[in-house]
């Protein structure tokens, strides 16, 4: 506090006595200026220790050890600061981490790839996902996370001349500002990224969106009309190389995938967790006082003769020690005390407040779209509400399966496919016989030019949580004939409905182990197996049975 605070305050503090409580009021309105009065109010406000407030900087204990994340309030944050507390939440809070993992598992765990029947695009596929400078098998579960926790998921597309794509992660917090499209509601035309320099100063790069290499000279003619168009900050995302004269000479470009409803960098994804996790969190730090202060105990000492009391003040301090009522007291040692004193323990016997945090609980997890159980760790209902809850959390689950397969088929592999195309002259449509329509009862064929992206097939994890005993009867029959045959469902859809993707791929996987290796009894007519081993025994030669009966007549006339 400066020396002019000062005096202020000493000045009201000697006016008290001398004015009156209206004259006090004017005079602090006219002639303290509200600054000082904050300093002032800060002194003598009263505040609980346990009582934590969610808009302090930070909070700590008795102990001085931090309890709460502390910082602007949640509805006052901006972006760069939920997604900070979003992944600060997922490092520290177990119902975040559980949360994020399980759909990151169901999205890119055991049974996750891409694969395609088309030779050419199946190399395509395992050169991008496999090569050293990508290595997406390793780095699609950690994708997928990110964008759960921050909302948002910007990959950079680099171009080389002979083709090959290499695909790098931007944090979203590195993504300063964006152009974009004045008429389209979320078409991103360049990205500002800060990036550290070597001599550890920021810069800013202006890296392209895809949708500039899809047209790149109607594209960049709007982007120029923005005010934060900078050619010059373009330069590390140009190459002067002929190879990418038709991507207006851009060899980087930017992918993102984002939660927002058709808004611009949205945070309400971030805001629904953020908000109720903090009061959950606030809850349990108040239930933790609340246990330590039940599991406290007080020594009281109690001395009944006045006499003796002095008696005992006026004892040395050692003679005081070896009575050992001031001494630490040891569980199963003795004590002695002397006359007339007694020893009790004292408990604040407060009441048990367990499990009464559930209805805010259950605003979290709603929020993280995860059932208590599975988030908690802790099955409370009977195994039929158990169950009966994992319909719903399956459906939202393949709801964010048709959400990234969608990405990635078309957003990703789709731009790398054109990408290739601009740069190298991949094919960018590959021919397929395909049935189109029926005359007469029989189906007309004819040959389709289709994108290279659309022979790309998905396969995600199937989840336990499908009965599929269950699911194969209702498909391939039992009391009812497969439903490939009785309505003329394709093979790959039933596939697909059991949790088999890349049918193509699976049927070409199938027909090299058959040309490999031997023939699995398996394979032998089902039909003929069961005749061998329930059918009627054949009857019996009649030569044979002859030739017996003789035998047994020789036998008796002997």
């Amino acid at each position: 506090m400066n020396k002019d605070n000062q005096q202020a305050i000493f000045f009201i503090k000697i006016s008290k006595a001398e004015m009156k409580q209206k004259e006090i009021e004017r005079f602090i309105n006219k002639n303290i200026p509200d600054e000082v009065m904050n300093e002032i109010i800060k002194g003598v406000t009263f505040s609980v220790p346990w009582q934590y407030d969610a808009g302090s900087a930070k909070t700590t204990d008795a102990d001085g050890a931090p309890i709460a994340s502390g910082g602007t309030p949640i509805l006052n944050m901006s972006r760069a600061e939920l997604q900070s507390e979003c992944w600060t939440k997922f490092e520290t809070n177990p119902q975040v981490n559980t949360a994020v993992r399980d759909e990151v598992g169901r999205l890119t765990g055991l049974g996750f790839e891409s694969t395609s029947e088309i030779e050419e695009i199946q190399d395509v596929i395992e050169k991008i996902e496999t090569d050293w400078r990508n290595r997406l098998y390793h780095f699609w579960p950690k994708y997928v996370a990110r964008h759960k926790i921050e909302g948002e998921l910007f990959l950079c597309l680099t171009c080389h001349v002979d083709g090959f794509v290499e695909v790098d992660f931007i944090k979203p917090g590195d993504v300063d500002d964006i152009l974009w499209h004045p008429f389209k509601a979320v078409m991103p035309l360049f990205f500002n990224i800060k990036i550290k320099n070597q001599k550890g100063l920021i810069e800013t790069h202006q890296v392209p969106s895809v949708f500039i290499a899809r047209a790149p000279k109607e594209m960049v003619e709007i982007a120029i009309e923005d005010i934060l168009f900078d050619a010059v900050s373009q330069t590390g995302s140009r190459s002067a190389d002929s190879s990418f004269k038709k991507l207006g000479g851009y060899n980087r470009f930017i992918i993102n995938l984002d939660r927002g409803l058709v808004t611009k960098r949205a945070t309400g994804y971030l805001k629904t967790i953020l908000t109720w996790l903090n009061k959950y969190e606030m809850l349990k730090n108040w239930e933790i006082d609340h246990k330590r202060s039940a599991g406290a105990y007080l020594w009281v000492i109690t001395c009944e003769d006045p006499k003796k009391f002095k008696k005992w003040l006026a004892m040395s301090d050692e003679d005081k020690k070896k009575t050992g009522l001031t001494a630490a007291k040891t569980p199963g040692g003795t004590l002695f005390l002397p006359p007339g004193f007694k020893m009790e323990v004292k408990n604040p016997q407060l009441p048990n407040i367990s499990d009464s945090d559930t209805d805010i609980i259950g605003m979290v997890i709603s929020g993280l779209n995860a059932n208590e159980n599975s988030i908690m760790g802790v099955n409370k209902g009977t195994f039929a509400s158990v169950k009966e809850s994992r319909g719903p959390q399956s459906d939202r689950t393949a709801d964010e399966i048709a959400y990234f397969s969608r990405f990635l088929i078309n957003d990703f592999w789709g731009n790398i496919f054109f990408l290739m195309n601009k740069v190298i002259g991949f094919p960018n449509t590959f021919k397929r016989r395909e049935a189109w329509s029926f005359k007469n009862g029989k189906p007309i064929f004819k040959y389709k030019r289709r994108r290279p992206e659309e022979f790309v097939d998905l396969s995600f994890p199937v989840s336990e949580s499908i009965d599929l005993s269950a699911r194969s009867t209702a498909l391939l029959g039992s009391k009812h004939g497969p439903l490939n045959e009785t309505l003329g469902v394709p093979g790959s859809k039933l596939a697909s409905l059991m949790g088999f993707g890349g049918y193509g791929r699976m049927r070409l996987r199938h027909a090299t182990e058959k040309e490999q290796y031997p023939e699995l009894i398996y394979s032998m007519n089902a039909e003929s197996i069961q005749e061998k081993l329930e059918g009627e025994p054949k009857a019996p030669n009649k030569k044979v049975a002859e030739k017996e009966q003789k035998d047994d007549g020789d036998d008796g006339k002997e």
